[in-house]
């Protein structure tokens, strides 16, 4: 439990009255409020899957995924109906007010929609599908995930609630409720993808399991598991989307100091699900002999890669420069430039000089393969800037034109950028394909050491060179572009002329 947490606990069960000052009353009511109605649609949704026939549907669904009643009962799953407003009526007639319901996430507000009841142009977020309700360590239903049935309707496979004032999915791991316990016992947390991943791991007697409900792990997120264990080992689904995340990651899992190990898949197993339900004890055995996570990453990068010839080998070194740069404890930074140059056939100092490469900033020529996918010098200049800007949390320069940047993502985090808010909320309101961008430029190394973006005159000057950069290049492109209008080549060429007097 967090401090309040453990306040509030402690209160209720002594009979201690908690005073909040005035200011915080309403959002706490509201909040107390919201909890409420998480609870009762909980309830409801369960109640509909396990006693009511019109969860028949939800029902057959989970028992084709092998879901056990014990695992239903557990997790609490339940099951919205396809009904475009059941909920909304069932709520309404508890007594609760439309603004707290929508508050909740669990209606939507449409300005028009045939299906619905033009007076209240409200409906039910969750339809026809199998619902998991999100707890947190207290048992409290702060959201939910709906999974579709329906293969054939148009939506997406998954929907969660939104962020509300009491559910914040980079704070929250599925199954942190049900499983803390055998965390404790086992002194490990195992983290998976999805709920199903869970679940099915849960049944399968890997009942120590949390669901990141994502890829890349948040500050938040780790900080809760340290609350119970130290330990973890990460089962991450077998495409590269996933190990790019465990890299991502591991900058937070360092700064915490968890141990952390890595599950391998088999060949042709696709996830933990898969693997929990067809094989049960290979699945047990798997978690067992998981890896530390840099061996991890070295194994599966060089059988992605190769290492036979020269090419494969530099391929591999720039991949691997950045983990192991990121290791903080020498003697065990030491063991893997040691263990990269063994099985690279080249001396250990050939690999540092690699991770200098790669610290410096400066790309090495990539292989032949790889040429045509290098990014151009508009696009290195756009993401320096981004990650010094939201490194140093270093205002917007009110000179910048975003047309200089590329590519459009850049522009489109920097137009909406809210100061006001931390990184992590910021990224909560981005648009899901921007999150790998954001991640990129906010884990980038910048500078000539750790504690560069905190020198505010170290960070202004690279700002200005930069944008002076970006805007010279904009300009010799206007330049190619603009040759038959002389006018506008005349002031394009005077204002290159003075940005390279400046840069001189």
């Amino acid at each position: 439990m967090s401090f309040v947490e453990s306040l509030e606990y402690l209160a209720e069960k002594t009979g201690v009255k908690l005073e909040r000052r005035a200011v915080d009353r309403h959002t706490a009511d509201t909040d107390k409020k919201i909890l409420e109605v998480n609870h009762l649609a909980a309830e409801y949704f369960h109640y509909l899957l396990t006693k009511h026939k019109v969860g028949e549907r939800g029902r057959e669904y989970l028992k084709s995924r092998a879901v056990t009643p014990a695992a239903i009962d557990n997790f609490f799953l339940g099951y919205a109906p396809d009904r475009w407003d059941s909920l909304f009526k069932f709520l309404s007639k508890k007594g609760y007010s439309v603004e707290i319901i929508e508050q909740s996430g669990l209606i939507v507000a449409a300005s028009t929609h045939q299906h619905i009841n033009s007076s209240t142009h409200l409906y039910d977020r969750f339809r026809g599908r199998v619902i998991f309700p999100l707890r947190d360590p207290r048992g409290q239903t702060v959201g939910f995930a709906g999974r579709l049935l329906d293969p054939e309707i148009k939506e997406a496979k998954y929907i969660n609630s939104p962020e509300t004032s009491v559910y914040h999915k980079g704070r929250h791991l599925y199954g942190i409720f049900e499983n803390r316990d055998a965390i404790r016992r086992a002194d490990r947390a195992v983290l998976v993808e999805g709920e199903l991943d869970a679940i099915s791991s849960w049944q399968a007697g890997v009942k120590n399991i949390l669901a990141v409900k994502g890829t890349a792990l948040t500050s938040d997120q780790v900080r809760l598991v340290r609350r119970y264990t130290r330990n973890v080992s990460l089962a991450l689904d077998a495409d590269s989307a996933g190990w790019e995340a465990l890299e991502r990651s591991l900058p937070i899992l360092e700064d915490h100091q968890l141990n952390l190990r890595v599950i391998t898949f088999p060949p042709g197993a696709k996830d933990p699900d898969d693997i929990a339900r067809s094989d049960p004890k290979n699945w047990r055995r798997l978690v067992d002999k998981a890896v530390g996570v840099y061996e991890a990453i070295v194994e599966q990068t060089l059988t992605r890669v190769g290492f036979q010839t020269g090419e494969q080998k530099k391929t591999v070194s720039e991949r691997l420069a950045p983990v192991i740069a990121r290791i903080k404890n020498p003697v065990e930074q030491e063991h893997w430039i040691n263990t990269l140059a063994r099985r690279l056939e080249v001396s250990p100092q050939s690999v540092k000089r690699q991770i200098t490469v790669w610290k410096s900033g400066i790309p090495s020529s990539p292989p032949a393969a790889e040429i045509a996918a290098k990014p151009g010098r508009q696009e290195t200049l756009s993401k320096y800037l981004l990650s010094l800007i939201l490194q140093s949390s270093h205002p917007k320069p009110s000179n910048m034109d975003l047309q200089w940047l590329d590519p459009v993502g850049i522009r489109h985090i920097l137009e909406i950028l809210t100061p006001q808010l931390s990184l992590a909320d910021f990224r909560a309101v981005l648009p899901p394909e921007l999150h790998q961008l954001f991640d990129e430029s906010a884990l980038r190394q910048l500078g000539p050491g750790p504690d560069a973006v905190s020198d505010r005159t170290w960070v202004e000057t690279e700002i200005i060179d930069t944008l002076r950069d970006l805007e010279r290049l904009w300009i010799k492109q206007e330049i190619r572009d603009q040759k038959a209008n002389p006018d506008l080549l005349s002031t394009l060429l005077n204002r290159l002329n003075q940005l390279e007097e400046v840069g001189s």
